[in-house]
């Protein structure tokens, strides 16, 4: 990738360290959704995880960011009710079974909401089918206001207390 900044005349080339700064501050602009494109197939990943951001991604990039070999972009992405909704149902439940990263799945279980799908409940479902055994994962299920309360009923039967506790408080609430 050949990247310069160029000022009237004045052209200079820019180094990853550089890129990285650019990529972090450029701010979030729908003009530039080809530059984050772009830059979210930068072989360095610390550019892929400043744009991982931005909220003005097109689908592509998404797309293109969630195949990412650095889990903390992964997780980025989803971390964001712009950005998750971008994401097809499809690709959340290939994440939800091929992915253990608590954080991950942690991003998906607190926007789950705000993924486009005819069922948000299976979301839950597929998590807790994949991941029961993940007790800090139950346990942010059981913690969140936004948790349907069948799938509150199902945790309150699991072996440990601190996941029947809240999953108790979270039906009384």
């Amino acid at each position: 990738m050949n990247i310069k900044l160029v000022v009237d005349d004045l052209e200079i080339p820019v180094g990853y360290e550089l890129l990285e700064t650019i990529a972090d501050r450029i701010g979030d602009h729908e003009d530039l959704q080809e530059f984050y494109h772009r830059m979210a197939q930068h072989p360095n990943p610390e550019v892929r995880y400043a744009v991982a951001y931005y909220e003005k991604l097109r689908a592509d990039t998404i797309a293109l960011l969630l195949q990412d070999s650095e889990v903390k972009t992964i997780e980025r992405v989803l971390d964001d009710n712009e950005r998750i909704a971008k994401v097809d149902e499809d690709e959340i439940k290939r994440i939800i079974v091929e992915y253990k990263n608590t954080d991950i799945l942690k991003a998906i279980v607190n926007r789950f909401e705000d993924i486009d799908t005819e069922e948000p409940n299976s979301i839950l479902d597929l998590i807790i089918e994949n991941h029961g055994d993940n007790l800090e994962l139950m346990g942010t299920i059981a913690d969140s206001w936004d948790t349907p309360k069948h799938i509150l009923k199902k945790l309150k039967k699991s072996k440990d207390i601190d996941i029947v506790r809240k999953a108790t408080e979270s039906l009384d609430r």
